[in-house]
């Protein structure tokens, strides 16, 4: 079922690879987040653990602890917030750029006294569009965020880079799937439920097949396309 015909990324998307159990976070690894906005559809915000090489320690179903150490620079989804009441309805919250902003805190502070981090992400890349305004007297979505402590960075909207996107992310899935240990990886936790629902799934563009049909539910797509352009990060 995680297969579409003609999908962008349901050929190489393996959830007994790809999705993996919680862990907490090593110390060494890059924290960030990003945001793909939206009101009338989804939002999504994911967070992004980036490994160093340092290793992880996983807690199996069995109880048993296993290693989970990934090449430098692979990237582990590990919390989300999805702006949804119902994922596959492509339908949002109409949530205020203030109320996401100050869930996005409370969320943090949350992984933090609970242990899954050990420190605050860092800012990681956000839709352009929230920088956008009708007028220079308007606050924009990313002056109404930031004013409640939550700072982004703009996604890499060059020209071609929704097609490199695709495209990064594709051989990072494929780097798990054919065991490459020398190039980076992508996972995605368990709990990371919208992107593991809405991935496998997402269609290409009928028009333009190296490219992902917009009018699907590519919300959290979009939020995992903007970490993989951003590439390594240091931190």
């Amino acid at each position: 079922w995680d297969i579409t015909s003609g999908g962008a990324i349901g050929d190489l998307w393996d959830t007994r690879k790809h999705v993996i159990k919680r862990f907490v976070i090593p110390s060494g690894w890059y924290i960030d987040r990003t945001f793909d906005w939206g009101s009338s559809h989804p939002f999504s915000v994911g967070w992004w653990g980036q490994s160093n090489g340092e290793e992880a320690k996983i807690l199996l179903d069995n109880g048993e602890w296993i290693t989970f150490c990934p090449p430098k620079g692979s990237l582990v989804q590990f919390y989300e917030f999805y702006g949804t009441h119902e994922i596959g309805t492509n339908r949002g919250l109409q949530m205020s750029a203030t109320d996401i902003a100050r869930r996005i805190v409370e969320i943090e502070r949350n992984l933090l006294n609970a242990g899954w981090i050990s420190r605050l992400p860092s800012a990681g890349s956000a839709d352009n569009q929230i920088w956008s305004k009708f007028n220079s007297e308007q606050d924009s979505i990313a002056d109404i965020m930031e004013k409640e402590g939550v700072y982004w960075a703009r996604s890499d909207k060059s020209s071609g880079s929704r097609k490199n996107g695709l495209e990064l992310l594709r051989n990072l899935l494929n780097n798990v799937v054919k065991g490459y240990d020398e190039k980076p990886h992508i996972y995605f936790t368990e709990n990371c439920v919208a992107s593991i629902s809405t991935l496998p799934i997402l269609p290409r563009d009928e028009k333009d097949l190296d490219d992902v049909d917009t009018n699907a539910e590519d919300h959290a797509y979009d939020m995992v396309r903007y970490r993989a352009l951003a590439g390594m990060r240091n931190g």
